[in-house]
């Protein structure tokens, strides 16, 4: 499974991608909106975890970013945030919102919600 992880935190990002490599997810990062499209032009992930402050454009940035590219405007994402994400999304609107992670990110939390995304997709996953 292909994981595009932005956030703008250096060091939650080393962590994560470390992380999730050893579990065998293929994993790039992103410090801002700028680097996350930058990385969307050639990196088609499964799913990208997305800190809902990143820096350039934040998390709606990204999304409507996303939304105007037909190979990512069914791509799940996962926000990161202090409290859930309160703007109701439809999948007419871009990409789907399908969970959140509280910061600071739970290792254990991030591994569950992934490992669920996987088996609902099956076999629409890079490997």
């Amino acid at each position: 499974m292909r994981v595009l992880v932005v956030g703008r935190d250096e060091a939650m990002l080393e962590l994560l991608q470390s992380f999730l490599w050893d579990f065998g997810y293929e994993t790039e990062v992103a410090a801002d909106g700028l680097e996350c499209c930058a990385f969307l032009r050639e990196f088609v992930p499964d799913v990208v975890i997305l800190d809902h402050e990143v820096l350039w454009g934040g998390s709606a940035g990204i999304l409507a970013r996303m939304r105007d590219e037909p190979v990512l405007a069914k791509t799940p994402v996962i926000l990161i945030a202090e409290r859930p994400p309160n703007e109701r999304r439809d999948s007419s609107e871009g990409p789907p919102v399908v969970g959140w992670l509280r910061t600071p990110v739970q290792l254990g939390d991030l591994l569950a919600q992934l490992q669920s995304l996987k088996r609902l997709c099956g076999s629409h996953v890079h490997h």
